[in-house]
């Protein structure tokens, strides 16, 4: 805007300049009309002389004339034309300044979301583990709480099924005892020995391991099939068990076993 008024500023100043001689002529023009009506009286050759001035310089002063309204009519289109670009530039860096006000708002908002969603999403992660870790807490206190009795239930579950087990195999040995059959009694008190190893049983592994060689002694013979589980059995009791363990292991090395 500043540019388009200096240019309006220039053109008046140029119309000022050009039409400035215009009126001056005009000016003499009268005087000179002036000066032939006095001179009226004179001799007409003057007369003739000064009407013929006159017309020349009235055709003067209508040259002169069309020449200034050439003059304003080009200084006016050069005025509009200069205000017309300098509007044009105008809205140029208008609308670019406003792309580039629009890029700059439209940066400044995606940063500032993409801040606030990294922010949101370290706070929502921190309580979700804080609550993960809350609940994963209460959830081990409570599972403790259940799983305690319900382990010295089971306890006692395994340890009654255990003895019931123990009982009925020593049983079923008594049975056989019962019915004179060494060989069934033999592999049942092996069971006995078993059962009792896996439930650590010492008063039946004892029994066990004497029944088992009182019977070996007695000439009950068993399984070749048996005997590897036997010696391995043997081989995972404690010290103080070796006495009957050698014992049994002496007997199994004189051969007396079924094919």
């Amino acid at each position: 805007m500043q540019f388009s008024l200096r240019a309006m500023v220039i053109a008046c100043a140029v119309a000022f300049l050009v039409s400035a001689p215009a009126i001056a002529s005009t000016q003499r023009a009268q005087v000179v009309t002036v000066d032939t009506s006095r001179l009226r009286a004179g001799n007409a050759d003057e007369i003739a002389i000064l009407h013929e001035q006159v017309a020349m310089m009235r055709t003067y002063q209508n040259s002169l004339l069309e020449t200034v309204h050439w003059t304003l009519g080009l200084v006016g289109s050069i005025a509009v034309l200069l205000v017309g670009y300098s509007w044009f530039t105008n809205f140029r860096m208008y609308e670019r300044d406003k792309l580039a006000l629009s890029q700059e708002l439209r940066a400044l908002v995606e940063q500032s979301l993409a801040s606030a969603s990294q922010t949101l999403s370290a706070a929502i992660n921190q309580k979700t583990d804080s609550l993960t870790v809350a609940m994963e807490t209460t959830a081990k206190a409570s599972i403790a709480q259940v799983v305690a009795p319900l382990s010295g239930t089971v306890r006692g579950l395994s340890e009654r099924m255990a003895g019931l087990e123990l009982a009925a195999g020593i049983a079923s040995a008594r049975h056989w005892e019962f019915r004179q059959v060494p060989g069934n009694e033999l592999a049942d008190y092996q069971r006995v020995l078993y059962l009792a190893i896996a439930h650590e049983q010492q008063n039946a592994i004892q029994t066990a391991l004497t029944e088992i060689s009182r019977l070996m002694k007695a000439g009950a013979t068993m399984f070749t099939g048996n005997v590897p589980e036997l010696v391995a059995a043997l081989d995972s009791l404690p010290p103080r068990y070796a006495l009957d363990v050698a014992a049994i292991k002496a007997l199994l090395s004189t051969g007396k076993c079924t094919y």
